[in-house]
């Protein structure tokens, strides 16, 4: 047998293989080969986002959060553009292509809990070293049921030249 898909492996072992209990009882994040820098909880991510302004906790109560280098997993950003033709596509939160292949617009919004729909989807070109949060979506009322892994930039800048290879969700790759 050769490699197995999540979805192929929770078939075989019929429950969710994506998640453990970590030390602090709460669930950890399966970060692959992701070097790990730091554990903490999901409570103390979301009071940092708090000071930040964000009056939606993003990650889910129930698991931890880590800090990673991001290493030479290829991420991408969801975003969409406004009638103006302005969009969101320059920002800190990501997510593992491998993560979002082959889902609607409808499907990521909720896997992800996005205010709306993405229409278009970029590469996010970051060094192996530069570090990143993962955690888990947190549900929010209106926009989804999140679940997905994400992955934020806590503040950091990234460059414009990183985010390439803009695409409609759905279209070749």
């Amino acid at each position: 047998m050769g490699k197995v898909s999540l979805e192929e492996a929770e078939k075989l072992v019929g429950k969710d293989v994506r998640w453990s209990r970590g030390k602090s009882g709460l669930k950890t994040v399966d970060t692959g080969d992701l070097k790990v820098i730091e554990t903490k909880t999901s409570e103390l991510a979301n009071e940092e986002w708090l000071i930040n302004g964000y009056d939606k906790p993003p990650y889910h109560p129930n698991y931890e959060v880590k800090v990673v280098e991001a290493g030479n997993e290829k991420y991408v950003r969801v975003f969409s553009y406004n009638a103006d033709g302005t969009s969101n596509k320059l920002g800190g939160w990501l997510m593992k292509k491998s993560d979002v292949d082959g889902l609607t617009p409808a499907k990521i919004a909720d896997k992800y809990a996005l205010p709306k729909e993405p229409t278009h989807i970029c590469d996010v070109n970051v060094s192996p070293d530069f570090k990143l949060q993962t955690g888990i979506a947190n549900s929010v009322e209106g926009w989804g049921n999140g679940g997905g892994q994400q992955f934020d930039t806590m503040g950091k800048f990234i460059d414009e030249d990183a985010f390439v290879n803009e695409r409609l969700i759905g279209r070749i790759k």
